[in-house]
């Protein structure tokens, strides 16, 4: 069969050219696309120092008074209520009959003398409850043991009620009323109520 395919191509070839198949074209080399994965980098971030709270040590107490400091303070309450007694005697919120018993009761102050235990001690006139006392035909104030623990206003106020008494005043709800109207025009308040107050309805 070839032969006569190669004949008859040969007679083709004589008359009109023999065209034989062209040849496969060799196959073209596919393009290759080519990525290029760049190696990823990692930053190390630092770590961040953890902030650690200072913890202070507990402030300590303040030191306690000496027995001396405490009999000084007394004398400045001393001094405290002098100064309140002569602020209410001008004081003009006052009656005329409150001056002259504020006048007198000022006097009484400033011819008194305080008593005042010695350290560790206390006078039998001080029991439970009291804080200053007086006695009659006595010109001295007895601060009890528990008023040197107490505030100088408070201390202050006492002397004044005790002033109350020296000046002729013994009833107790008559001294209390001289006390706050004392403490209120010479001071504009009271530091605190007796004992005597609720007894007394005040």
């Amino acid at each position: 069969m070839a032969k006569l395919t190669g004949i008859f191509c040969l007679l083709t070839l004589i008359l009109v050219g023999c065209k034989s198949d062209p040849p496969a074209s060799p196959a073209q080399p596919q393009e290759t696309t080519i990525i290029k994965v760049e190696p990823t980098t990692t930053t190390e971030v630092p770590a961040q120092p953890v902030a650690q709270t200072e913890v202070l040590p507990p402030t300590p107490p303040p030191p306690e008074p000496t027995y001396q400091e405490k009999v000084h303070k007394v004398y400045e309450a001393l001094t405290l209520a002098e100064d309140i007694i002569g602020r209410a005697v001008i004081s003009s919120t006052v009656t005329y009959d409150q001056k002259i018993k504020f006048q007198k009761i000022l006097e009484s102050l400033q011819n008194a003398d305080l008593a005042i235990p010695p350290e560790g001690e206390n006078f039998q006139n001080c029991y439970f409850g009291v804080m200053a006392f007086t006695v009659r035909y006595d010109s001295r104030i007895g601060i009890c043991r528990i008023s040197l623990e107490t505030e100088k206003e408070h201390i202050a106020q006492n002397i004044i009620h005790e002033a109350a008494h020296l000046s002729g005043t013994w009833d107790e709800c008559e001294a209390t009323k001289l006390e706050t109207a004392i403490m209120i025009a010479g001071n504009g308040k009271v530091d605190h109520n007796n004992d005597y107050v609720a007894g007394c309805s005040l």
